[in-house]
């Protein structure tokens, strides 16, 4: 039996890092670049996929749990961050959000799931259930769709709200 940490990618360490020094960061009010809002979709949306793909059980039911989860989450982050108070600088292509922890919530759940798949499929202990893995499809979707539904919705604000001067405090 391996230790729970050998059973883990040894990628997923250095982005660990490199997520929660973002997400710490994003803990504090901050200005950022428009095409940022981009980049920790694309993050979260890969991580999903490398759980789907690590599972390796590609079903309808699986994928369909999963695009269940991505659309429930992005529902979620809607709700979240729809009321945030923002400012926008199109001149400068500059938003400034406000201090939020979630992102750090979801860091460290994601990451907890990543490691909980790996212990659990790793020593053989998976539960014999039509159940188990759609049910880590469905989180694991929830999960990037948060992050994707938060930052759609400020980028949508960023489009349809009036512009202001703002300062440089960047993330």
């Amino acid at each position: 039996m391996q230790t729970s940490l050998s059973l883990v990618p040894l990628w997923i360490y250095p982005l660990f890092f490199c997520l929660l020094i973002v997400g710490i960061r994003l803990c504090s009010p901050c200005t950022v670049k428009i095409s940022r809002l981009a980049v920790l979709p694309l993050v979260f949306i890969l991580l999903s996929a490398h759980h789907f793909l690590k599972l390796s059980n590609i079903n309808v039911l699986n994928v369909l749990s999963w695009l269940i989860g991505i659309g429930f989450g992005s529902y979620i982050g809607y709700v979240y961050k729809h009321n945030f108070p923002i400012k926008i600088d199109r001149g400068q292509d500059l938003i400034y959000l406000p201090g939020d922890s979630m992102l750090l919530f979801l860091i460290f759940l994601d990451f907890g799931m990543e490691f909980f798949i790996a212990v659990i499929e790793g020593d053989g202990l998976a539960p014999i259930c039509w159940w188990y893995h759609p049910l880590i499809m469905i989180v694991s979707g929830c999960i990037a769709g948060i992050v994707i539904g938060g930052n759609a919705t400020h980028l949508y604000r960023y489009t349809h709200k009036k512009a202001e001067s703002i300062g440089t405090t960047r993330a």
